[in-house]
């Protein structure tokens, strides 16, 4: 691996994506910085804290951290579809990650919508590695919020995101790709911190308890989709929802990528 995209991993980046200019390489992380230091005075003042939620009309009930390749996309999908719930209609902010929304102001705003019964959710499952500092300025933010991950076998997730990011996001085919590659991606702290769920789920268990956090089997996308979104919305809202009792789930797969063998995606 290349020097440069050994820095990129150590980062937590993806090494092999496609380069973006100089200029937005500088606007992003302006925007990370200006996210980051917002957030680092809601987590050091909890009087700030305070002041910010004052501003929050529909605060998040739920927020889905997580595991990366593990049928978050086909979850945020169901849920927008069918309008289960008030969510985003980008599938991930990153804003508690890479500050991608600017200010907490920009991000509130999205959950501004009429329907008061439905529970927020936002689908991120970036958000599972992220700092322990960043977790308690969410709490700060969210007391009520609720966490839920979707576990898939570690070495598949690891393979499906290594298949993901040094074939999908470079613009190639699978064929393409040199099998080193494939290998230093599996090598990287990027892909072990995705796929170490102790690890991660700790730190969320930690500043939320055990009781707020709900894991859910990735093959219950394949075996019982309905019983899947409906125990998400319960977590949600804090009670038994008969929203997906009437409604037609797909069990296909979202943003499956290129298969192998037939039957198989990533």
């Amino acid at each position: 691996m290349k020097f440069t995209h050994r820095v990129m991993a150590m980062a937590g980046l993806n090494p092999f994506r496609a380069r973006k200019s100089f200029g937005w390489i500088l606007f992003d992380a302006g925007r990370y910085a200006l996210a980051s230091l917002e957030l680092y005075a809601v987590f050091l003042s909890p009087a700030y804290a305070a002041f910010v939620r004052r501003k929050i009309s529909r605060p998040v009930n739920l927020m889905v951290i997580g595991a990366q390749k593990s049928g978050t996309t086909w979850v945020y999908h169901q849920m927008l579809d069918h309008s289960l719930a008030e969510i985003s209609t980008k599938k991930e902010c990153h804003h508690f990650d890479r500050g991608r929304m600017g200010t907490l102001g920009t991000y509130f705003r999205q959950y501004q919508g009429p329907d008061g019964d439905r529970p927020v959710v936002e689908i991120a499952p970036d958000y599972g590695p992220i700092s322990k500092w960043r977790i308690k300025a969410i709490a700060a933010l969210f007391p009520e919020l609720r966490i839920a991950f979707i576990a898939r076998d570690p070495v598949a997730r690891a393979w499906s995101g290594t298949r993901m990011e040094t074939a999908f996001d470079r613009g190639l085919s699978l064929n393409q790709v040199p099998a080193r590659d494939m290998y230093d991606h599996l090598c990287t702290r990027r892909s072990h911190r995705y796929s170490d769920y102790a690890a991660l789920l700790q730190n969320w268990v930690d500043v939320f308890g055990a009781e707020r956090l709900r894991i859910f089997p990735f093959d219950m996308i394949n075996n019982a989709p309905k019983d899947l979104l409906a125990g998400l919305l319960e977590h949600a809202a804090g009670e038994v929802s008969g929203q997906t009792a009437s409604i037609t789930v797909s069990d296909k797969a979202v943003f499956a990528g290129e298969p192998l063998r037939a039957n198989e995606a990533i």
